[in-house]
């Protein structure tokens, strides 16, 4: 049954006034069907906050919305104490569901592992290039140490190093460089032919913003004598899209929200709110609809701006679409 009354939760700090874009895209999908089906429940916005989880009423809906990279802060530890975990849905970018019946996993593990799954078997030897303020990287070691995948190395993004003399460090590139200078001054003579390259590299890894992605595919291509496998993970520090036609990313499989590609979406998302945290607001309000409206959901799955959502007794997933960037445009995989 759908229900009469929302009250919705979110992250904020005492200094911001704006609505997250999260609970914007909510209130953006409840505006739809409340002009297209006339399903207006009453919805009620607190930040997470004690003294405002403890006017949660029992008869309302609770969506819960923890968007940060934090699994808990001292405002959450203490409001989830005063909030009934039945009536409520939990929307996470983590992995845990902090003991919640109704749980919305948005995170980013479900892209890892398609983009795992998208590599050949022969594909066994990676490197890693982890881009700033991304303190993840062992645990994407794990994971794909856990698909048989080998981490030949891990490279920190520095800015003091260009991109293409970090990839020449990488490749050994210019060590094969300063062989060849030594060599001709021993000889006498010009020694012609390509910087020798290492082989025990099959693909690289990029966890990085699209920006830094931007500028990282062009100098690998300009350095490597072959073609690498290149595979983006997009470490969500900022809300960049990806244009029609992404030529320095030519050639890179990555994934990612439906919302952040060229793609048919509304317009009213299309406008100012490009970004994952509306998608996943907007999302959760079409799982509202879905799990209380009288849905079969065994097997069920609907393509959200957040990417597919799959059902699973009281659990909802993501799973992002797998692009190939191509000179043409965007393949869908």
């Amino acid at each position: 049954m759908l229900p009469k009354s929302i009250v919705v939760y979110f992250n904020q700090d005492n200094e911001t006034t704006n609505l997250p874009d999260e609970v914007r895209g909510f209130l953006a999908n409840s505006f739809f069907y409340n002009s297209n089906i006339a399903f207006t429940p009453k919805i009620s916005l607190y930040p997470l906050r004690d003294e405002q989880c403890k006017k949660s009423k029992e008869q309302s809906l609770i969506i819960i919305f923890n968007l940060t990279q934090q699994t808990k802060n001292n405002f959450f530890e203490k409001c989830i104490s005063n909030l009934n975990k039945t009536q409520s849905i939990y929307v996470t970018i983590n992995q845990q569901d902090l003991g919640y019946k109704n749980v919305f996993n948005a995170s980013k593990a479900a892209d890892s592992i398609a983009l795992i799954q998208a590599m050949p078997n022969e594909i066994r030897r990676i490197a890693i290039v982890n881009g700033k303020n991304n303190p993840d990287s062992k645990k994407y070691v794990d994971l794909f140490q856990s698909y048989e995948k080998e981490i030949v190395e891990i490279i920190e993004l520095d800015q003091q190093i260009s991109s293409q003399d970090l990839f020449s460090q990488i490749l050994l590139a210019n060590r094969s460089k300063e062989r060849k200078r030594k060599l001709s001054r021993r000889i006498s003579k010009t020694i012609e032919g390509k910087a020798r390259i290492r082989d025990d590299i099959e693909a690289f890894v990029f966890i990085v913003s699209l920006e830094e992605a931007r500028n990282l595919k062009p100098a690998l291509d300009y350095i490597a004598e072959k073609d690498f496998s290149v595979y983006l993970l997009n470490n969500w520090t900022s809300n960049s899209t990806l244009g029609k036609l992404e030529k320095d990313l030519e050639g890179i499989i990555t994934t990612g929200f439906p919302i952040m590609i060229p793609s048919n979406i509304p317009k009213i998302e299309a406008s100012d709110y490009r970004t994952r945290e509306f998608a996943i607001g907007y999302d959760t309000y079409e799982i509202v609809l879905l799990k209380f409206g009288g849905v079969n959901l065994r097997g069920f799955s609907y393509d959200g701006l957040s990417g597919k959502i799959e059902f699973a007794n009281n659990k909802m997933t993501r799973k992002g679409p797998l692009l190939k960037i191509t000179g043409a445009g965007i393949d869908l995989l």
